[in-house]
């Protein structure tokens, strides 16, 4: 009886994950300086008008997790 609970609780929590990353897209760069190709550290990056965003790291590399339904919104890097 307990192994039939453990299984059916880790078949919910799987099912909640896989639930909740099926309707998201990652969005993934790098930010450069366009003069010499040289990364930009720390720049944020964000869907404007709506409180979803990244900052790039050290290397100017981000990866931006968003819904479906804002991928065609604008990105604002700043």
């Amino acid at each position: 009886m307990e192994i039939m609970k453990s299984k059916l609780s880790l078949s919910i929590i799987l099912f909640c994950l896989f639930n909740t990353l099926h309707g998201q897209k990652t969005i993934a760069g790098s930010v450069i300086k366009q003069e010499n190709n040289t990364p930009i550290a720390y720049v944020n990056i964000g869907i404007v008008g709506k409180n979803i965003g990244t900052v790039s790291d050290k290397d100017g590399k981000f990866n931006l997790l968003i819904e479906a339904q804002y991928m065609y919104d604008s990105l604002l890097f700043s």
